[in-house]
């Protein structure tokens, strides 16, 4: 992960955080589109084609980052966002399913069930209502991202 997700994130105070939901097209999945269309009263921006700057600016107002797509490892713009202090709601594919690779707490993990939908929607809104209070709960997930970059320092200068 950039430094500059880490320095951003440092700076961002809860109180400038707006109801929107950052997406990554990419990796968007039919579930998730019909999801987007079912809920037109919500902001939902995909996060393409930006600069390093541009993207820091759009996820320090998000309250959410959403990922519906496949999970081959961790990736990157969700452990991205987690450090700019949005809330994480994915699926549960691949890595994403195994508590090790993406270490958040399951209600905010999906399966891609049709009856989902309004769960998923409940779980927004109340990320929206409440934010400081379900933003608590991806402590752990910004504290192990931020300790991995530190054991990947580590591994590097026994490297060399």
């Amino acid at each position: 992960i950039n430094s500059e997700y880490v320095k951003a994130g440092k700076k961002i105070f809860l109180k400038n955080k707006k109801n929107i939901i950052c997406f990554n097209p990419r990796k968007s999945s039919a579930f998730f589109d019909r999801f987007v269309k079912l809920n037109p009263d919500i902001k939902f921006i995909p996060v393409i084609g930006y600069n390093l700057k541009q993207l820091i600016k759009i996820l320090s107002k998000s309250k959410i980052y959403m990922d519906f797509g496949f999970h081959p490892g961790q990736d990157r713009l969700p452990r991205e966002a987690a450090l700019l202090k949005n809330c994480i709601i994915t699926n549960k594919e691949g890595s994403a399913a195994f508590y090790k690779d993406v270490p958040i707490a399951e209600e905010f993990k999906f399966l891609e069930k049709r009856e989902n939908y309004e769960k998923i929607r409940e779980k927004i809104d109340r990320i929206f209502e409440s934010f400081p209070k379900e933003l608590e709960k991806f402590k752990f997930y910004r504290k192990f991202l931020l300790s991995q970059e530190k054991k990947y320092e580590k591994q590097i200068s026994k490297l060399f």
